[in-house]
């Protein structure tokens, strides 16, 4: 693990962003009261089997605090010596400074950050004659011992080792004087005291806090409520319940009975953490939501008030029993406040180990203002929530969402409009979307808790305020703003066309008028109704573009919005792609409707305050029968001239540019390759844009050119286009094959350390796919083969600009037709959904927006095939072949494209190299949300 030393440096201390482990206890046995209801202590640990409406938990949550010690714990703070300790084994340890108890050490159950957690059984000796002994269970931590740290890291110095053990010996000490200085609030472990012990002869100074039993039976429901009281679990971590969630709904287990024990009743994507609660059957997952943030608030701000900074908030520590959250684990927490025996914080020089996927983003934390530093768990605690809002229930899809959020400036309206752009994205949006509408001020909650400047971020105890208002539906709907207003009118919004017209994207500067001339389709004819959408009046249209505009709107619905003219000298007209009638679909990734004109308007006021750019969607339904007849007259003329006699064609010039854009990792790849044997030479070039990680586009780059020279050499006659194709089905089947053996190769790279996914998101289990748009020139049969499977697009351009051929993507909404039939073929196939006018099939915990790609057994089961359309295109001279991902098609359209290859190679002279580095710039600059990876050839 890196660590560096942090710096107390005027009035601030610098916080280091590591990995801390887990100190939870959750893998320990079930412990046995000796004498079961011989003392009211006991009480606490027998639960009633009656169901209480969730409601009235916070009165059930004080039944549940009742002391498990009838005896006080000294609470001195003796240091401890060094020695060997056997941590794995149970062992056992009398404690010699108190003759009213003895105390064995039982199973080590967990190591923390800086050292071991283990169960701690107590004998109180009683006076009365009627009772002799009782026994309870508490929890007891140790830091490491310095054999212990030298055997664990034996690469260290004896400097370092002795570095590293004054911390973890600092460690504990602040937990204990962190939890002596709160302990007594229901979130908050009770904390019994520091006392000494011997194990094997060894001296350890050992933190005694209660133990947090587990709800009752949650997790054996076949173990009677009577016999509750005598077998009694520790209460799981929160990351433990939430790493079962994901198991029960993980696809692997999707056929098994068994739910590790687990009866899963309550029906939403936190069943798991519903019943650890103990909550009712019936508890739905707003009030399952609603009780995590009233309980992580409440604690925040008691800790808060007393200048106690945890700075660690994370899933691995919080404990989850009957209706209550506990925050464990204060090794990392900070004192802001000066106490009068000079303790301050820790050590003020000393290493602070946090978790990197939860931190905030501040560098450090200024202990001259207590009030912003303690913010700092604020930020924690909405990221945590919104892992629970949105059903990120492991690490890696934890971390991707960090990321995410990260690259939209911590800014979750932008972290919307992006996640609604996502080929492949996890499950629970819609739910999530859901809980919000139920909860008026949350959204704005969150926005507020996850400022990136802690100035600016709200605290706790303002939180807690403004959470209990929320509660009492106090908050209106304005405070969440208006995107998100829109977002919840378009979840149910989906039109289904009955002829499929081409659709298009144009992607604008905010900052400068569009120029976009837009109507609704019932205005007079003589034009009194229209205006642009910058607001200013317009005349009338001429002869001709008032046919064309009737044509466009014969058969358009009330409240419709087209283009009626383009502004001169405005960015529409730098575009030049537009025409009259084109129906404008889509703001954003959000439908207009039937909104008409002054819905627009407000669309695109109300987008993203970071958005610098704004995508307009458009179908084209008036020329869409244009548009194919000028394609299949040139694909004719090309045809035709390739009939005369073979074409001498030569590849000019090629080239290629990827960026990651912005994002966090890199999950395209690209070819640019020649096979050939001894009588053919044939140039690959492929874009491979994949999802979930970059296993499987990583693994079509580098199989390609060797599958596609291996298919040439067993069968030198074959057209290029069935070698491309036969080559695409053999890498497939190779991939399937090793996911199927070695799934572990096939996911998302996952730093735990560091906390850093190499994919936008992705799961343990969950294998990487990829698209491709492929093309083999073969320069002796003078024809361009392309082979395409999902979005990623080829288009190829004559040296007027105009586009000649270009791929049709593969979208669930166009193969409506294909899943059916799947499953009336009595296939596993998921039946496309529909949700804010797009369509999406819906696979495990992740939705697909695409169709067709490369994908483990598991998706391709369920209707994501790899079945890829193939073609062949004549060629001539001075044509342009553009192969992208769709990072750029989502911002760029291909006539734009088209436009502005041509400016690039015929009026710039530019290199195909330096073509592609332009248009994959153009794309980031619009305000791509993917990576934009682009390969140009330049034909002669």
């Amino acid at each position: 693990m890196i660590r560096r030393t942090c710096r107390y440096h005027q009035q601030s201390l610098f916080v280091c962003l590591t990995v801390a482990a887990t100190s939870h206890y959750l893998t320990s046995e079930a412990f046995r009261l000796t004498r079961p209801g011989s003392c009211r202590h006991h009480q606490a640990l027998s639960f009633s089997s009656s169901q209480v409406h969730h409601d009235a938990y916070n009165s059930r949550r004080s039944a549940t605090r009742r002391n498990l010690f009838p005896f006080a714990l000294p609470r001195d703070n003796p240091s401890s010596s060094n020695g060997d300790s056997r941590t794995a084994a149970a062992t056992s340890a009398s404690f010699a400074s108190s003759n009213s108890f003895s105390v064995n050490i039982l199973d080590h159950v967990g190591s923390g950050s800086y050292g071991t957690v283990h169960q701690v059984e107590l004998e109180l000796k009683q006076q009365s004659e009627s009772v002799d002994l009782t026994t309870v269970r508490a929890i007891a931590k140790r830091s490491w011992t310095l054999d212990e740290l030298r055997t664990k890291f034996p690469s260290l110095t004896p400097k370092e080792l002795q570095e590293k053990h004054k911390r973890c010996q600092s460690y504990l000490q602040t937990e204990a004087h962190c939890l002596q200085k709160i302990s007594g609030h229901s979130n908050v472990p009770i904390y019994r005291g520091m006392l000494p012990a011997k194990v094997e002869g060894v001296n350890y100074s050992w933190l005694i806090t209660d133990m947090i039993a587990a709800a009752a039976a949650a997790y054996d429901p076949s173990v009677p409520i009577s016999s509750v009281t005598t077998t009694i679990r520790p209460a799981p971590s929160l990351a433990d319940v939430l790493i079962l969630e994901s198991q029960t709904r993980n696809h692997k287990n999707a056929d098994e009975s068994s739910n590790n024990g687990m009866s899963n009743s309550h029906n939403h994507h936190l069943s798991a953490l519903a019943q650890a609660l103990g909550l009712p059957t019936m508890t739905r997952l707003v009030e399952t939501l609603d009780i995590v943030m009233q309980q992580l608030l409440e604690c925040l701000a008691h800790l808060h008030s007393n200048s106690i900074l945890h700075r660690d908030i994370k899933p691995g520590n919080i404990l989850v029993s009957q209706d209550k959250l506990t925050l464990i684990d204060f090794g990392s927490a900070a004192d802001l406040k000066k106490q009068s025996n000079g303790f301050f914080i820790t050590e003020l020089d000393a290493t602070v180990a946090v978790s990197p996927v939860y931190a905030a983003p501040e560098v450090f934390v200024d202990a001259s203002s207590p009030k912003d530093a303690v913010k700092f768990d604020c930020f924690s605690l909405a990221l945590l929530y919104c892992q629970l809002l949105l059903q990120y229930t492991d690490d890696r899809t934890d971390a991707g969402f960090r990321a995410q959020l990260q690259a939209a400036d911590w800014d979750l309206n932008t972290w919307l409009d992006k996640q609604l752009q996502s080929k492949v994205a996890a499950t629970g949006l819609v739910e999530a979307l859901e809980v919000l509408n139920e909860r008026p001020g949350l959204w704005a909650l969150l926005q507020n808790l996850l400022r990136p400047d802690p100035r600016m971020r709200m605290s706790s105890s303002d939180a807690l305020v403004y959470w209990n208002q929320i509660q009492r539906l106090e908050i209106s709907w304005d405070a969440d703003g208006a995107f998100l207003t829109e977002v919840l009118e378009a979840m149910e919004y989906c039109v289904i066309p009955s002829v499929r017209p081409l659709q298009f994207v144009a992607t604008f500067a905010r900052n400068a008028p569009l120029g976009l001339i837009l109507a609704e389709a019932n205005v007079d004819s003589d034009g009194d109704s229209k205006r642009d959408v910058d607001g200013d009046d317009r005349t009338s249209l001429n002869l001709s573009a008032m046919k064309q505009w009737e044509q466009a709107t014969s058969d358009a619905l009330p409240g419709e919005v087209f283009v009626k003219g383009v502004a001169d000298d405005s960015q529409a007209e730098e575009m030049g792609i537009f025409e009259v009638g084109d129906h404008l679909i889509g703001i954003g990734e959000l439908p207009i409707g039937q909104g008409g004109f002054e819905k627009a308007v407000a669309m695109l006021q109300e987008q993203p305050r970071t958005s610098k750019y704004v995508t307009l969607h458009f179908d084209r339904r008036s020329s869409l029968a244009k548009t194919n007849s000028r394609v299949e007259e040139a694909m004719q003329q090309l045809q035709d001239a390739s009939a005369q006699k073979t074409p001498t064609i030569l590849l000019v010039d090629a080239g290629a540019w990827s960026i990651t854009g912005r994002r966090t990792a890199q999950e395209d790849a690209f070819v640019l390759s020649e096979v050939h044997n001894q009588q053919r030479s044939i140039r690959l070039a492929a874009i491979m844009d994949g999802h979930l990680g970059a296993a499987a586009s990583n693994f079509v780059r580098d199989s390609l050119a060797d599958t596609v020279s291996e298919a040439l050499r067993e069968n030198g006659e074959a057209s290029s286009t069935s070698l491309l194709e036969a080559s695409w089905n053999t890498i497939c089947d190779n991939y399937r094959l090793l996911c199927g053996e070695d799934g572990t190769s096939c996911t998302a790279d996952y730093d735990p350390d560091e906390g850093i996914l190499q994919a936008f998101t992705g799961g343990q289990d969950v294998v990487a796919g990829t698209t491709i748009v492929a093309v083999a020139l073969d320069l002796q049969e003078g024809q361009l083969s392309v082979l395409h499977c999902g979005d990623s697009r080829c288009i190829v351009v004559d040296k007027t600009g105009n586009v000649i051929y270009a791929t049709a993507d593969h979208s669930p909404a166009t193969e409506l037709e294909r899943f059916e039939a799947g499953i009336r073929e009595g296939l596993s196939y998921e039946m496309p959904e529909c949700s804010f006018n797009k369509w999406k099939v819906h696979v495990g915990d992740y939705d697909y927006a695409v169709s067709r790609s490369l994908e483990g057994g598991f998706a391709t089961s369920r209707g994501i095939v790899s079945e890829a359309d193939v073609a062949q295109v004549p060629i001539k001279s001075e044509l342009t072949a553009v192969l992208a991902s769709d990072g750029f098609w989502e911002v760029i359209d291909s006539e734009q494209a088209a436009i502005i290859v041509r400016r690039l190679r015929f009026q710039q002279k530019e290199t195909a190299t330096e073509t592609a580095k332009t248009l994959t710039k153009l794309a980031v600059e619009k305000g791509s949300s993917d990576n934009v990876s682009i390969v140009v050839m330049y034909l002669d």
